[in-house]
């Protein structure tokens, strides 16, 4: 398999969305896709740092699919087969004779193994190579697969360059660390629990992607990415998370390595690079950005002293204090504030998930929070359903208390088991799954319990979603005009949604706007004796729902 000319590289990006409902929305004329490809342009721009004999590409499938049917027709009944051609092209085209391929998800699992049999297909020779959190933490189920060659596991950029440089003769195997082989026998070399140190990682290369057809974050959350025009860069000020959540791949189980934020003042030096490029945004993608409170504090200084607008995605509430805060929302792309609560259950939060805050201190953090940042923030809180060891009465206990948190949204998502984490290990122990079940879908529980089977946690999972969003939700008073243009974005991505046209009626009848009100009212009823509707119509509205109403 060695190759000591080795040096056409080409990594590709699976969609994150299932090829057979992909559909071409209105905001793809505009922008393609919503998240960079970080592990491959990682990856990418080291090697290229390090090894001036490479030529290394980045294929988006998540970008290139939109932009190909924004040049042809779109007909949904022939998706998979404009895809399949489209990645046998940029192959045929390139002839790499490496072939990296990003499962960034356990739900990329089936897009993961197409592309690699597709790779195979039309390039026999190339040596195909997994990597990601999927191959990384279920990688006795990817190397099954026989268009698969290697498996890096963990971090990529030494681990994927001695790879390249054995393949090129330079080293020998016993030099490999953190790969499973393949061929001629399943074998697997050992990590050394050796992790790169980030100040070494040079700038993004943003040349090897196409940055102005990524949404910028600020722009989620209403429709103005149907128009935005901003570039917006998605990076990291660190990695790993100190905390030890059992269902976190960055917490217990560790497979990214120990939290290291990276230095702030190089960090502020590349950010000057990217500007200098056109980025007019930034995103960070960190699994807890304040693991590190003086380096954040820092980081935000800087960034504030800049202009730049910047969003962290995820915050971590034990590590947030005032002058956090204060920093956060003194200079923001968008005033928008997500935190992960994931129960309101005391017994679930600390003894099942070992999460830090009780529920009592997360209502006082959120209290504070919304007392900070005013009535005008959006404030979005997650919540997951169906934990291993959960109950029923617990699930209701963590509806209730997403009912009396100073929020905006709640988003509920089905508990995942993720391979390599304490609460995966606990629910194969307990038979609630098998080992090979790795399609992880938040929308789709798998798992069975004998208090609690999937189609049960599915239903409290929409049940939640529709209480706390809809039906209970504190903003159609609050805030009618604002929780108008949130149920309308319901509506564009999931047209016919019954409890959002109820939403907005009950905005209008806030506003005395009688005609409105009647002509969604009116719709929300007709689609509710739908039967995947129907069934909810009973616990959340005691009836039929037009029985809840009174006349305008």
């Amino acid at each position: 398999m060695k190759n000591n000319k080795a040096t056409t590289i080409s990594l590709i990006a699976p969609a994150l969305f299932k090829i057979n409902k992909f559909r071409f929305e209105p905001w793809m004329e505009n922008k393609a896709a919503r998240y960079y490809p970080l592990g491959l342009l990682s990856i990418a721009t080291y090697l290229y740092h390090k090894n001036n004999d490479v030529d290394i590409s980045i294929f988006d499938v998540n970008v290139e699919l939109p932009l190909l049917f924004r040049s042809r027709p779109y007909h949904e009944n022939n998706v998979l087969q404009v895809h399949d051609e489209m990645v046998k092209r940029f192959l045929l085209k390139k002839r790499p004779e490496i072939i990296g391929i990003s499962g960034l998800f356990h739900k990329t699992k089936n897009q993961v193994h197409h592309i690699a049999g597709l790779a195979k297909e039309v390039l026999p020779e190339s040596v195909v190579v997994l990597g990601g959190c999927y191959p990384s933490t279920s990688p006795q189920v990817a190397i099954k697969d026989n268009n698969v060659d290697f498996i890096v596991v963990g971090e990529g950029e030494t681990r994927f360059e001695k790879l390249l440089h054995f393949l090129q003769g330079k080293i020998s195997e016993n030099d490999l660390e953190g790969i499973h082989s393949s061929k001629p026998e399943i074998h697997w070399y050992p990590s050394l629990k050796s992790y790169i140190s980030l100040k070494v990682l040079p700038p993004y290369k943003l040349s090897l992607i196409k940055i102005d057809e990524y949404l910028p974050y600020s722009s989620y959350l209403s429709d103005s990415y149907l128009k935005s025009n901003c570039v917006c860069l998605q990076l990291y000020a660190s990695r790993g998370c100190p905390n030890k959540c059992t269902y976190c791949t960055s917490g217990a189980a560790n497979y990214i390595g120990p939290y290291r934020p990276l230095n702030s003042d190089i960090l502020i030096e590349h950010i000057k690079i990217y500007k200098g490029l056109g980025v007019q945004e930034l995103l960070f993608w960190d699994d807890n950005p304040c693991g590190s409170p003086i380096q954040i504090k820092k980081l935000m200084r800087a960034l504030n002293n800049d202009g730049i607008p910047y969003t962290f995605a995820n915050m971590e509430l034990d590590a947030i204090d005032d002058e956090i805060l204060q920093l956060y929302f003194e200079n923001r792309a968008s005033k928008t504030f997500q935190v992960g609560i994931e129960s309101g259950s005391d017994e679930v939060l600390i003894n099942i998930l070992r999460r830090k805050l009780t529920k009592s201190e997360i209502m006082k953090k959120m209290v504070s929070i919304r007392s900070f940042v005013g009535k005008e923030a959006f404030l979005r809180a997650t919540f997951m359903i169906g934990i291993p060891g959960e109950t029923k009465e617990q699930i209701h206990e963590t509806v209730n208390f997403a009912l009396t948190l100073p929020i905006d949204w709640a988003a509920f998502s089905c508990f995942m088991p993720i391979p390599g984490t304490p609460l995966y290990e606990t629910a194969i122990a307990r038979g609630y799954l098998k080992i090979d079940e790795v399609n992880l879908n938040f929308d789709e529980p798998i798992m069975d319990m004998p208090h609690l089977a999937a189609k049960e946690i599915l239903y409290l999972r929409n049940y939640a979603n529709y209480r706390v969003n809809f039906v209970e939700n504190k903003q159609i008073r609050a805030n009618p005009e604002k929780t108008i243009e949130a149920f309308r974005n319901v509506l564009s991505n999931y047209p016919g949604h019954c409890l959002a046209y109820w939403g907005i009626s009950q905005c209008y009848k806030e506003l005395g706007n009688a005609s409105d009100y009647k002509t969604n009212l009116e719709e929300a009823v007709e689609i509710s004796k739908q039967p995947q509707w129907e069934q909810f119509m009973g616990p959340l509205f005691n009836n039929k729902i037009e029985d809840r109403l009174d006349q305008f």
